[in-house]
């Protein structure tokens, strides 16, 4: 398992919660049914709810999303670590721990943090950037295909890879997809949001 000092166990659960999909440490943790994640978000049975909320949990309060979960009924947002660590009554720290543990997650040794960190550096592969981005897009909205052609999303999508060039760590490459995906997501989400008529 997993071991950090306590001045690193913060950035341990910043790290699970990146790594991990949501959707991975629900089931982990021992909830069943959940629906495949989408931008919009999937619809599901929230695990407190037959305690937590009015209903007793007869509604479908949470949302669920690649990297987050959301219950509406308790106004409750859920990290991967979050709902492990609630699930299993484990601190945060010891849940992030279990949660890369079981996606095999294992840093280097202080040798090869060192060897990375004293090498040279490669330029990023922007090409392959760009690609994670759109298979992500594609995996994550049924409707990509066509919505790939629709101008507001496109103007985003340029946007987001006119940015390549200035990527040029291993850093600002995590930081440009985690920004790139959170930029389309939210444009998808506008795009396809549908007014009730009469509302």
């Amino acid at each position: 398992m997993l071991r950090s000092a306590r001045r690193d166990q913060p950035a341990v659960v910043a790290l699970a919660n990146r790594i991990v999909p949501f959707p991975l440490a629900a089931r982990l943790a021992g909830m069943e049914n959940i629906p495949e994640p989408r931008l919009s978000g999937s619809r599901a049975h929230c695990p407190f709810g037959e305690f937590s909320h009015p209903d007793s949990g007869v509604e479908k309060a949470l949302r669920v999303y690649p990297d987050h979960g959301y219950c509406f009924a308790e106004s409750l947002y859920l990290s991967p670590v979050r709902i492990y660590a609630m699930m299993t009554e484990l601190p945060e720290e010891e849940a992030a721990a279990q949660l890369l543990d079981h996606v095999g997650y294992h840093p280097g040794s202080w040798q090869q943090r060192w060897e990375q960190a004293a090498s040279p550096k490669a330029e990023p592969d922007r090409d392959a950037l760009s690609a994670a981005l759109q298979v992500w897009l594609g995996a994550q909205c049924p409707q990509w295909g066509n919505l790939q052609y629709d101008s507001r999303v496109s103007s985003v999508l340029a946007a987001c890879l006119g940015l390549l060039p200035r990527v040029n760590t291993e850093e600002d490459c995590r930081v440009w997809l985690e920004r790139s995906k959170q930029a389309m997501a939210h444009t998808i989400r506008r795009v396809t949001w549908r007014k009730v008529p009469g509302g």
